[in-house]
């Protein structure tokens, strides 16, 4: 019930960004309803594609959600005009997310996560964020839009990609490895400790 609701909002979020790339709606923003509808697309296909291969829980579909969230409405909202540096705090939660949402996929299927899953997670999302910048490049090179930043804020968008995503692998291994120790340690021993 809560993925197929997540899906929805997905859906309404892709659309409403096309009416408004084809002008059947008229909100303004930053940069692109294009560079909106590549970016909320590419996440729906991602956590369907990886849905259908391991289930994800619903708390991921939502995290996803929330992501793409935080980039339409800045830009609608005006926060990347606006507010100093919001593009690199959205870079870096959106990478921390991501992460996030692999490690959590993973640790359903197997509690004991090894380090090539954290390498996995990690190079993953930083890929997928240099993908966007590419996308980012492209977009503004062939249909000379804002997009592209420039060389330097291609590069820290990167930086605040790697910095989000290594935390999260930091911070999820420290919970994983928290709740493994805590499982496997007895909770209710009845013997005394030894003197």
């Amino acid at each position: 019930m809560m993925i197929a609701l997540a899906r929805v909002l997905f859906a309404l979020l892709a659309f409403f960004e096309v009416l408004n790339y084809v002008s059947v709606l008229h909100f303004t923003l930053v940069y692109t309803w294009l560079g909106l509808i590549v970016t909320v697309l590419g996440i729906w296909v991602l956590m369907e594609t990886t849905h259908r291969k391991r289930a994800h829980h619903p708390a991921s579909w939502f995290m996803a959600l929330a992501a793409v969230g935080v980039d339409a409405g800045g830009d609608m909202l005006k926060f990347y005009q606006n507010v100093p540096h919001y593009d690199k705090y959205v870079h870096f939660a959106i990478s921390a997310a991501g992460v996030a949402i692999i490690l959590f996929l993973l640790a359903r299927q197997d509690a004991a996560l090894r380090g090539r899953d954290y390498l996995l997670a990690l190079t993953s999302i930083v890929s997928l964020g240099a993908l966007y910048e590419l996308e980012e490049f492209w977009e503004s090179a062939l249909f000379h839009t804002n997009r592209w930043g420039g060389g330097p804020d291609t590069l820290t968008d990167i930086t605040a990609n790697i910095f989000g995503a290594t935390l999260a692998v930091v911070a999820g291994f420290i919970i994983i490895h928290y709740r493994r120790r805590r499982a496997l340690t007895p909770q209710n021993s009845t013997e005394s400790p030894a003197r």
